[in-house]
């Protein structure tokens, strides 16, 4: 879903031009960058931008207008997400995102550490143009995802991990800078604290609802769909639920003792997504992203009830039926 798109669903023609906004303040933000500037450049390049549209659309959820306070804590998030990013793509061995050769892959290693630490002191830099609020939200909401990132090390190839932790580690990961997303939007249009709350809480149960799909989709799609390698998780002894609910089957020994081969080849991977589909663990996880996407909508119910809003509460449901109807399974 695009800029275009979501536009019209939050009502808000004006959108796409906010994004640009926010583009410039992205590149504005690398313009002093040297030796960084170009693999920089690539990383900030594409990409849905959604984080930046959530801080957005909840800036002007209750009447709020568009102004650079938004634009700068949109930049913020963006830049937060995209020098994580560049960290998972050296922690997995990535060589190919959105198309594009990773950092670590084209330029080694030491530069992607400095390029995604670049990023990150960049957007605080620019949070601390909205508020020191913000800047708080936002350090705190990192300093998370850096510990979720840690778990994960830890639990690879552990066919003992529990969907508690799994759960705990894609809220880290992924929810939790999603529901500051939201957040920012709201402080930054100085709405109550009452709404920035449930603006983080609808935010944080949309991130848990998308990263349980995308963690579907690296089972289930193909690297040319997804501008990313697929069946990373595997590879890297990253059990996502639909492995861990197949684990957890009466005959989910049999299983265990297959991943204890470490299984590589595409002939492996093919053979366990039928395994998981045969016990309908991947439905069982389509099925509990949607109930996230309930607990995000209902979120809402505090608000006035405008266009943006209403938008906001389809957003979750609109995004896991598009992006399951447009990647293709195996």
């Amino acid at each position: 879903m695009d800029a275009d798109e979501l536009g019209w669903m939050f009502g808000i023609s004006e959108l796409p031009a906010y994004i640009q906004q926010v583009n410039y303040e992205l590149n504005s933000a690398l313009a002093q960058d040297s030796s960084l500037l170009e693999p920089s450049k690539r990383v900030i390049s594409g990409g849905k931008r959604l984080r930046p549209i959530l801080v957005i659309a909840a800036a002007l959820s209750q009447g709020g207008k568009f102004n650079n306070g938004v634009a700068s804590g949109a930049a913020a998030v963006e830049l937060a997400h995209l020098s994580s990013l560049v960290h998972d793509d050296i922690m997995d061995e990535a060589d190919v995102r959105r198309n594009l050769p990773t950092v670590n892959s084209a330029e080694g290693v030491g530069t992607a550490l400095m390029v995604g630490d670049s990023l990150l002191n960049k957007a605080y830099a620019q949070a601390s143009k909205v508020s020191a609020e913000v800047v708080y939200e936002l350090a705190t909401a990192t300093d998370k995802m850096c510990d979720a990132q840690e778990q994960e090390y830890l639990d690879r190839y552990n066919t003992g991990r529990s969907i508690d932790s799994y759960k705990a580690v894609i809220r880290g990961k992924t929810a939790l800078l999603m529901a500051v997303a939201c957040k920012i939007g709201g402080l930054a249009a100085d709405l109550p604290a009452k709404q920035v709350k449930a603006l983080g809480d609808y935010g944080e149960s949309f991130g848990i609802a998308f990263q349980l799909i995308d963690d579907v989709l690296d089972l289930t799609s193909t690297s040319e769909l997804m501008r990313k390698r697929t069946g990373n998780d595997i590879k890297e002894g990253v059990y996502t639920l639909s492995v861990l609910l197949a684990l957890k089957e009466p005959s989910g020994y049999q299983l265990k003792a297959w991943l204890a081969k470490r299984p590589t080849s595409q002939r492996d991977l093919s053979k366990m997504v039928h395994i998981l589909i045969s016990s309908g663990t991947i439905e069982a996880t389509i099925a509990e992203a949607r109930r996230y996407n309930a607990v995000a909508a209902s979120a809402l119910k505090g608000f006035e009830f405008t266009d943006v809003i209403k938008g906001l509460a389809r957003l979750p449901d609109a995004y896991t039926n598009l992006i399951l109807q447009k990647q293709t399974l195996r």
